[in-house]
């Protein structure tokens, strides 16, 4: 009779997997905080045989793009303790994450937990319009705006928009950032802030405005000066004052004042207040030139007038008196007339006499100049004569009068008398000239 055989059976049971997810529903993560976070746990996974354990614990958050341990794909978690690991999902969607647990030889096991990540609530954008900006004419805008938004990092898109001319339209550059040229602002008006706005917008239609000011400056100094005293006599101390010269725009400065005041090429002097002495009558042209802190320049001219303190020439007639004698011509002479502000430019510019004694200058008898000689016919005709030898009678006023540049006059006179070459009887009839 045959023996029985009995076969032992050997039992390799695999690891089991138990994995759990909290909490099983999230907002998605993308707007920051603790959003879209996560707790997978494996600890309670365990191997049936007393003699089996477990050495790798894997986790795959999303099977949508393939097991990492099928694909040979980086490892989205994996550890040999038991325990538990957080995730983050940034984006909405209903995951299945798959652990899988492997023991000392090899064998594993798979089990899968679901999470739902809802849409996260929109938020409404933020705009900051960089500040007040200050440009100078014929400088472009740089301007420094900023648009932020918590759903960004969940694909909301922004876009940021200007309003430039305080028209009520977002029209004018785009994006945060831009350079605005010139000839986009010229028509704003300048030396005042001029409103202007940003406008942030992300892809829901919500929106955020900020707004700022932009001040447009004339890129040269404005010159004013002026003089004291004006007028001004000759000789006298004349103070120049730039001090009204400003800047229009509060960031430059006036570095450095020059001044014409001889209308002359070149510059007499500089700094914000100049003295100066003019030598002579006149008018004079005077310039200053302000330059600011980066050389750019302007000027303002006007005119100062010396011609105070003048006084008027001294008419002086060599002789007290002439004698003449019939048929002889007569010579008269101013030339020791003077004037007193000579060294100041001012002179005597005209010598007239008055031969008739009418008490009027520029008649056919009357005469011009310093040193006239008046001719005998017209003593003839002008005079009274002849005179008497005794009484010396009579005599004939002539008047020299003077004028210098200024137009003031002085006079002095001198008596002329007419003696006949040959004296007459007395019985002769004395000639007189026809008034």
């Amino acid at each position: 009779m045959g023996g029985l055989v009995l076969t032992p059976t050997i039992f390799n049971p695999k690891p089991i997997a138990i994995g759990t997810v909290a909490p099983p529903e999230v907002t998605e993560g993308c707007i920051g905080g603790n959003n879209g976070r996560v707790v997978f746990d494996h600890s309670e996974s365990f191997h049936p045989s007393s003699t089996g354990r477990i050495i790798s614990y894997q986790w795959d958050v999303d099977n949508r793009n393939g097991l990492w341990w099928d694909t040979n794909a980086d490892p989205d978690f994996e550890t040999g303790d038991a325990g538990s690991f957080e995730h983050t999902y940034q984006r909405e969607g209903v995951y299945t994450a798959t652990l899988r647990v492997v023991d000392s030889v090899g064998q594993s096991k798979t089990t899968t937990v679901t999470v739902r990540v809802n849409r996260a609530q929109n938020v409404p954008p933020s705009a900051a319009s960089g500040g007040n900006y200050a440009i100078e004419e014929g400088q472009a805008l740089e301007l420094r705006g900023n648009g932020t938004d918590g759903n960004t990092g969940c694909g909301d898109q922004l876009t940021i928009t200007w309003d430039l001319d305080n028209d009520g339209q977002f029209d004018d550059a785009n994006g945060a950032t831009p350079t605005v040229q010139f000839a986009q602002l010229a028509g704003l008006p300048r030396g005042q802030a001029n409103r202007i706005r940003i406008r942030v917008r992300d892809t829901a239609g919500a929106t955020a405005t900020a707004d700022g000011t932009l001040t447009i400056y004339p890129r040269e100094p404005v010159a004013e000066g002026r003089a004291n005293p004006n007028p001004a006599a000759c000789q006298q101390q004349v103070s120049f004052d730039g001090n009204a010269s400003f800047h229009p725009n509060p960031n430059r400065t006036i570095a450095q004042y020059d001044w014409n005041v001889d209308g002359q090429a070149g510059f007499e002097g500089s700094g914000a207040v100049f003295n100066y002495s003019y030598n002579r009558f006149g008018t004079y042209t005077v310039t200053l030139r302000v330059t600011d802190d980066l050389g750019r320049t302007d000027e303002d001219t006007f005119d100062v007038v010396v011609d105070q303190g003048n006084q008027p020439p001294v008419a002086r007639i060599a002789q007290n008196a002439y004698v003449v004698l019939e048929g002889d011509d007569l010579v008269l002479d101013g030339r020791g007339s003077s004037d007193a502000n000579q060294n100041c430019g001012d002179r005597i510019v005209s010598y007239q006499w008055d031969i008739d004694g009418d008490g009027q200058f520029g008649g056919p008898a009357d005469a011009t100049g310093a040193n006239p000689t008046i001719a005998w016919a017209t003593l003839d005709a002008a005079m009274d004569w002849p005179a008497d030898r005794n009484t010396g009678l009579p005599t004939n006023t002539v008047t020299l009068q003077v004028t210098d540049t200024f137009g003031r006059t002085s006079t002095q006179t001198t008596q002329v008398t007419i003696f006949r070459a040959i004296p007459r009887r007395s019985s002769c009839r004395r000639r007189t000239r026809r008034r």
